[in-house]
């Protein structure tokens, strides 16, 4: 039986403090969320799922209808070093400006 495209719905509730609970029966966000699982199970599970409907707990960072998986950086130690050298130049020049 297909849904129809008034049926679809998605819903993100969310508690300072706790992971978000995002329960969706739009098909499209259910497989963008399902990828994400199985890539970061730490970040993304599910809760509960039935034939037309998935229940999945979130890092609250993460919950969005469009979520997207932790972008992985790997720094070399001059790039860090680099980094560290920017931002407290920024923080300094920030400190100047009060």
């Amino acid at each position: 039986m297909k849904k129809k495209t008034v049926e679809l719905e998605t819903t993100i509730n969310h508690s300072p403090g706790h992971w978000a609970e995002v329960y969706t029966t739009d098909p499209k966000v259910i497989g963008r969320y399902m990828k994400l699982c199985e890539s970061n199970p730490e970040l993304f599970k599910i809760i509960e799922q039935t034939e037309y409907s998935v229940i999945f707990s979130v890092h609250p960072k993460h919950a969005s209808l469009y979520p997207k998986a932790p972008r992985k950086v790997n720094y070399t130690e001059e790039q860090r070093q680099a980094l560290r050298d920017r931002l407290s130049a920024v923080r300094e020049s920030s400190q100047d400006a009060f």
